[in-house]
C-alpha cells in the first residue's frame, strides 16, 4: 500500500478528461478484472449524500482504492470537493490505468493489488474520505488465482468477517480463493479511512441481504456506525454486462451510538445526468422511499437491504383479518432436486406419449411451473437411478412446487400444486413443498394473493436473480383460514381451473408431436388465458377474505 500510494504522488503525465476516458477505444468488459465501471448517476447520488449526512468536508484527502477510470476521483475534482494532490487512487489493471489517468492537472493513480497491500503501515487510517466501487463475487479482484503464500498472507491481514469465528490461520487457501471480494474491500476501505472519516461504496445487495452474508452483517453494525444505505435501480450496470442489484453504503469510522439511526432507501429510476456544475449544487437525487431504522434494531443483520424495509409490507400483514402462523409449522418436508455439476440432464430415450415414458422420471424445471398447474410435455425425462432423482426430490400428487429463483418465475409467482401420477421429481432450481395440516390447493393460492405475494417480494434476494431461501419460505406468514374455507378453493381449482389447464396441456403435447410453436397458437393461448383468468378470479375473493 505504501509503495501503491507512493507511486501515485509521482505520476506525472498528460491530463486525460473523465468523458474521453469513458469513450476510450478498447473496450474492457468485467471479464477482465471482475470490473463493472461506475455510472455517473450513481457517483452524484453518492456526493450528493455525502453533502446532505456530512456537510461540507473542508478538502478532504480521498482515495478510491478500486478505481478502475476514476469516475469517483474525476468527479470529486469536477465538484471541487477537492484538489488534485489530495485524491488518490489504486488499479490493478495497468491498461485503464495508464488510459484513465495522466497528469498534472488529474488524480494520482497507482497499479497495484490494493487488497494485497493491506499489512503496509503507511496509508492506513490517514483517509478523510474513501469511495469505492469494487470487483464483487467469489474469487473476483485475483483471489482465484491467488497462490498459497498469497492466500496465507490475506487470512493474516484481514478480519474475514464472513468466516465463523476461530483461527483465520486454519481457513484452507481454497476458501480463501472464493471469499468474497467486496467483503475484504470494505475491510480495506475501513482500515484506509481515519476515524472518524467516511468510507462510502457500492456493493451487491446480497451483501446486506443473503444470509450466508449475516455473521458480516453482525460484526459491520457492531464495530462501525452505518449511517444510509441506498438501493440503487437495477439497470445502474447493465451497460457493462452486470445484472446484480446493487446498494449504495455510506459509513463513518468510530462505533455506533446507542441511538444512531440508518437511513434506508430506494432509487428506482435513475434522472437525467447532470453537469457538474449542476451536480455541484444539487440535492440527492429523489428516493422512491426512505426509512430509518435504529441500527441497534437486530433485525438490520437479518436484512439490511431497503428493499426488505419498504413501508407497507408490515401494515399489509396487521390488515390481515385472519391470524397468522409460520409457514414451516405445516411443512413435513422441503427440498430441491439434486445438483450435479458440469453436466446437463441426460434424456432417456423415451417421449411423453411412448410407452418408456414410464420407466423415466420427468424433471418438473422452472419451465414447467405455470400460473395454473404443472406441464410435463417438455420436461426432461431422465433414467431411473440417474444422479438427478433422488427418493427425497420425487413428487407425489399433492406436493407444492415452488420455482425458488428468476424474475420469470418467482418473480411473476409461479406456484401450482403436483397432480400428475407419472413418476416425476423437481430439478435442482424448484422447491418441493410437502405440507400436513394446510390444504396445498390453499397455499398455492395464498402465495398468488396481495398478502402472499408482497411478503415473497419482500425477502427475495440475490446478485442477479432474485431467489428463497428455505428458511425465508418457512417463515413466510400464513393466514389460519377454517378447514372448510381451505376445502372450498381446492373443489373451486378443480371445477374451474383444472379442466382447462389438462386441455391446455393436451393442446401442447398435440403440437410438440407436430413441431409447431405453442407460443404462437392461438387455442392454447386461449385455453391458458382462460384458466388464468378462473383462478385469478378465486385468488381475488381470497383477497377480499384475507384484506376484507
Amino acid at each position: 500500500m505504501a509503495w501503491a500510494l507512493a507511486r501515485a504522488r509521482e505520476s506525472r503525465s498528460k491530463p486525460v478528461t473523465l468523458a474521453r476516458h469513458r469513450h476510450s477505444r478498447r473496450p474492457v468488459t468485467i471479464e477482465d478484472y471482475a470490473q463493472h465501471f461506475t455510472p455517473l448517476q450513481a457517483v452524484d447520488l453518492a456526493y450528493g449524500l455525502i453533502d446532505s449526512l456530512y456537510g461540507p468536508l473542508p478538502s478532504p484527502r480521498l482515495i478510491d482504492p478500486a478505481c478502475g477510470e476514476g469516475a469517483f476521483l474525476f468527479r470529486a475534482l469536477e465538484r471541487g470537493l477537492t484538489s488534485p494532490d489530495r485524491a488518490f487512487g489504486i488499479e490493478r489493471d495497468p491498461d485503464l490505468a495508464c488510459r484513465a489517468f495522466s497528469g498534472p492537472g488529474g488524480p494520482r493513480a497507482a497499479v497495484a493489488d490494493a487488497l494485497g497491500g493491506l499489512a503496509a503501515p503507511r496509508g492506513r487510517g490517514t483517509f478523510d474520505l474513501v469511495v469505492a466501487n469494487p470487483p464483487y463475487g467469489a474469487g473476483s479482484a485475483g483471489l482465484r488465482e491467488a497462490g498459497e503464500t498469497e492466500a496465507r498472507a490475506l487470512a493474516e491481514a484481514y478480519a474475514l468477517w464472513a468466516l465463523p469465528g476461530g483461527s483465520r490461520r486454519s481457513v484452507p487457501p481454497s476458501r480463501l480463493r472464493s471469499y468474497p471480494a467486496e467483503l475484504l474491500f470494505v475491510e480495506l476501505c475501513l482500515a484506509l479511512v481515519r476515524p472518524g472519516g467516511h468510507v462510502v461504496m457500492i456493493v451487491p445487495e446480497g451483501l446486506a441481504a443473503n444470509a450466508r452474508y449475516a455473521t458480516a452483517r453482525a460484526r459491520l453494525l457492531a464495530q462501525v456506525q452505518v449511517d444510509a444505505v441506498m438501493g440503487l435501480p437495477k439497470s445502474t450496470f447493465r451497460r457493462t454486462g452486470a445484472a446484480a442489484k446493487t446498494v449504495l453504503l455510506l459509513m463513518t469510522a468510530r462505533p455506533p451510538s446507542p441511538s444512531h439511526r440508518v437511513l434506508l432507501g430506494e432509487v428506482e429510476n435513475w434522472p437525467p445526468t447532470v453537469g457538474a456544475a449542476s451536480a455541484a449544487t444539487s440535492p440527492p437525487m429523489g428516493l422512491d422511499f426512505r426509512v430509518e431504522r435504529p441500527q441497534s434494531d437486530p433485525r438490520l443483520v437479518e436484512r439490511l437491504d431497503p428493499a426488505y424495509w419498504r413501508p407497507g409490507y408490515d401494515e399489509l400483514l396487521e390488515a390481515c383479518r385472519w391470524p397468522l402462523t409460520p409457514l414451516g409449522d405445516f411443512i413435513s418436508e422441503l427440498t430441491y432436486g439434486p445438483i450435479v455439476t458440469g453436466r446437463h440432464a441426460e434424456t432417456a430415450d423415451c417421449g411423453p406419449e411412448t410407452a418408456d415414458a414410464h420407466r423415466a422420471v420427468a424433471l418438473v424445471n422452472q419451465g414447467q411451473v405455470g400460473f395454473c398447474g404443472v406441464d410435463l410435455t417438455e420436461a426432461p425425462r431422465v433414467a431411473v437411478g440417474s444422479p438427478w432423482v433422488s427418493p427425497r426430490s420425487t413428487l407425489q400428487p399433492g406436493d407444492v412446487v415452488l420455482p425458488r429463483s428468476g424474475e420469470g418465475s418467482l418473480g411473476k409467482h409461479r406456484v401450482a400444486v403436483f397432480l400428475d401420477d407419472s413418476p416425476a421429481g423437481v430439478g435442482s432450481f424448484v422447491d418441493l413443498i410437502r405440507l400436513r395440516g394446510l390444504n396445498p390447493f390453499y397455499l398455492a393460492a395464498f402465495l398468488k394473493s396481495t398478502l402472499g405475494r408482497s411478503q415473497v417480494s419482500r425477502v427475495a434476494n440475490g446478485v442477479g436473480v432474485p431467489n428463497i431461501s428455505f428458511d425465508e419460505i418457512r417463515r413466510l406468514q400464513v393466514p389460519l383460514l377454517p378447514p372448510q374455507a381451505q376445502q372450498a378453493i381446492e373443489r373451486r381449482y378443480r371445477r374451474e381451473v383444472l379442466p382447462l389447464h389438462r386441455q391446455a396441456t393436451r393442446r401442447h403435447a398435440a403440437l410438440r408431436r407436430t413441431a409447431a410453436d405453442p407460443r404462437r397458437d392461438p387455442e392454447l393461448r386461449q385455453l391458458r388465458e382462460a384458466g388464468e383468468k378462473d383462478w385469478g378470479a378465486v385468488i381475488g375473493e381470497l383477497d377480499d377474505a384475507l384484506l376484507g
